[in-house]
């Protein structure tokens, strides 16, 4: 079932499911029923907040969990021009992360979290060790993907 979405909603929104299937995998491990400390939860590990905006009711659904998380990442690419890492920055970190380290600028969310509070620019990608082992790990299974295809 979660091969069968990732493949349906890659193809509705022209993206590459190579990119999907490694964000599935560092996510979740493919996991339908994976729950993070931080109450992530299915094989995207949408926070709540993320599933409501995005339609998606049950998280663990793998027709739905993908629909969201797809739409979530094309949603972020949009955002960032189609830049990759910064839209898969912004899944891990938050988009407000990613605008905060973009743009050089203290950002206060309403929960009162400050993110950058000394300004620092770094093109987007906040220094969190988190977030850049995540980018630079699903860039790396993407590419490990992409080259087991072409081998075939």
């Amino acid at each position: 079932m979660l091969e069968e979405a990732v493949y349906k909603e890659a193809a509705r929104y022209g993206i590459d499911p190579d990119l999907v299937f490694a964000l599935v995998s560092q996510e979740s491990g493919g996991r339908l029923n994976a729950v993070s400390p931080k109450n992530a939860r299915g094989p995207l590990q949408l926070m709540p907040g993320t599933a409501a905006r995005f339609g998606v009711r049950n998280p663990h659904d793998a027709k739905e969990a993908v629909r969201g998380g797809v739409a979530y990442l094309v949603w972020l690419l949009d955002k960032f021009g189609g830049n990759v890492s910064l839209a898969l920055a912004g899944y891990n970190a938050g988009e407000s992360s990613v605008d905060a380290y973009l743009q050089g600028k203290t950002i206060v969310l309403r929960d009162g979290k400050v993110i950058n509070r000394r300004g620092i620019r770094t093109g987007g990608i906040p220094p969190y060790d988190e977030t850049e082992n995540y980018v630079r790990r699903i860039a790396e299974r993407y590419r490990m993907m992409r080259a087991a295809r072409a081998g075939r």
